[in-house]
């Protein structure tokens, strides 16, 4: 048991020391979104959005809609997240868009190959090309000519590339989780700023914490989420 512990906690000093590295060393890519050109981009997109529509519809699956879930639940906003394709489920939410001319749908897959995805777009695109608003579509994929690319092009819809080098639970800080969190109304200049102090005193305090957070509270069930994702990965 002992020499467990101690084979135990000798990985994880190794690990944290090689994590360590890779961001001293710019390695992860989702560190590189923390800069003013990249919040720039997404301020002029969103400003874009929100001159125009007044609801917004997010569609995706896993890191591909945790982050802005967990940061859309900090702020009162007009955002309806679709994550699953239960058929009840998406039946009442479709039944509930008072007004598609004022309402932006936009789905999220970096592969452009999820099947959930492609069922929920064409869905939905169904129902706005109904109201004459079959526009109203934002999507956000990798520009690797992909089902969905192809299917976004085809139908005259914007397409916002996807970071080919982030991906999944890592996308918090790529256009995945800051443009939704920007819909919310929240500072992502601030965000950035937060994430990049957090990152700094990891890499300059010799002692660092794990933490465990239980929530008691169902308005934290968003946030508790995302930390699963990247914490238990």
């Amino acid at each position: 048991m002992l020499e467990q512990r101690i084979i135990n906690t000798a990985d994880t000093i190794a690990r944290g020391n090689a994590v360590s590295h890779n961001l001293n060393h710019n390695r992860y890519a989702f560190f590189n979104c923390i800069n003013a050109e990249h919040i720039t981009q997404i301020k002029y997109t969103v400003a874009g959005m929100t001159n125009k529509y007044k609801y917004f519809i997010i569609i995706g699956f896993g890191g591909s809609i945790n982050a802005g879930m967990a940061f859309a639940a900090l702020r009162q906003h007009n955002i309806t997240y679709i994550d699953n394709i239960d058929p009840d489920s998406t039946t009442d939410k479709i039944a509930n868009i008072n007004n598609c001319k004022e309402t932006l749908v936009i789905c999220i897959s970096k592969s452009g190959k999820s099947e959930e995805v492609l069922l929920l777009y064409k869905i939905f695109l169904a129902h706005f090309e109904k109201h004459d608003c079959k526009k109203n579509f934002t999507i956000i994929t990798s520009k690797n000519n992909n089902l969905l690319h192809k299917k976004a092009i085809a139908a005259s819809h914007q397409v916002i590339n996807h970071p080919e080098d982030i991906g999944g639970r890592f996308s918090y800080l790529s256009i995945v989780g800051l443009l939704v969190a920007a819909l919310a109304g929240i500072d992502i200049i601030s965000v950035c700023q937060g994430a990049r102090k957090a990152i700094n005193n990891y890499l300059h305090k010799i002692a660092r914490c794990i933490a465990t957070g239980f929530y008691y509270s169902q308005y934290l069930s968003n946030l508790l989420l995302f930390r699963k994702q990247i914490l238990y990965a």
